[in-house]
């Protein structure tokens, strides 16, 4: 996990915290908000995404 400089753009506004948990998958923190962000090469492939954020994160639930 890497930490990255906060305020960096995001659909939300400038981050307060950013942290890529996986390559092309950010945890981001916002002032009204927070959520995962995906880069471009990893949106494009939503399925992949899924099974590569399920196998490292299996607590989480995802559709």
């Amino acid at each position: 996990m890497t930490l990255k400089t906060p305020f960096i753009p995001t659909p939300w506004g400038l981050s307060i915290t950013a942290e890529e948990l996986l390559p092309g998958v950010t945890f981001v923190q916002t002032p009204s908000h927070g959520g995962y962000h995906l880069n471009a090469a990893v949106n494009a492939r939503p399925a992949a995404a899924r099974v590569m954020i399920r196998q490292a994160f299996p607590h989480l639930e995802l559709p």
